[in-house]
C-alpha cells in the first residue's frame, strides 16, 4: 500500500474538502477489512458477477433474449397481464378478508348492545316492580280494601 496516498472527499454541507490519510492505523485496518470482504472466492458468486458483467455489454433486447430465448413482445405482454391479474386477485382477497373481519366485529358489537339493552330493561322491571297484569292489579287493590282481620287465608 502506498505510504503517502491521500483521498479527498467533498462534504456536501460545509463544502470543505476533507483529507483522509491512509497512513493512520485505524483507517488502514478499516481499508483492509473492506478489501477482504470485496475478495470473493465463492464460485457461484464469481460466476454470477461474470454473467452480470457480460450482460452489461448488451442492450435491453439482447439481455431479454439472453434471459428468455423465446421472449417476444406478445409473450412479455402476456406475462405482464398474468402478473396484473394475479395482483388484482390477491388484493381482492385481502380486501375481502378485511371486510369479513369488519362485518364480524360489527355483528358482535350489535349483539353486545342488544344484550345490554335487555339487561337494562330487566333491571328496570325488577327495581320498579310494576304490575303488568291488569287482573292482578285489580285483585291487589281489592285485597287492600278488605280489613286485615277479614282477609281469607
Amino acid at each position: 500500500m502506498k505510504q503517502a496516498m491521500k483521498c479527498t472527499l467533498q462534504n456536501k454541507k460545509s463544502a470543505k474538502k476533507k483529507k483522509i490519510e491512509y497512513d493512520n492505523p485505524m483507517v488502514k485496518s478499516a481499508y483492509e477489512l473492506l478489501k477482504k470482504t470485496a475478495d470473493n472466492d465463492d464460485p457461484y458468486t464469481s460466476y454470477g458477477l461474470h454473467i452480470a458483467n457480460e450482460l452489461k455489454k448488451y442492450d435491453k433486447a439482447t439481455k431479454l433474449k439472453e434471459i428468455d430465448p423465446s421472449a417476444n413482445a406478445a409473450s412479455a405482454k402476456k406475462k405482464i397481464e398474468n402478473l396484473r391479474i394475479s395482483y388484482i386477485r390477491e388484493s381482492k382477497k385481502e380486501q375481502q378478508i378485511g371486510r369479513t373481519n369488519q362485518k364480524k366485529l360489527t355483528r358482535e358489537r350489535n349483539i353486545e348492545i342488544k344484550k345490554e339493552k335487555l339487561i337494562d330493561a330487566a333491571n328496570d322491571l325488577l327495581t320498579n316492580r310494576r304490575e303488568t297484569n291488569a287482573f292482578g292489579v285489580y285483585v291487589g287493590k281489592k285485597m287492600e280494601e278488605i280489613p286485615a282481620g277479614a282477609r281469607p287465608r
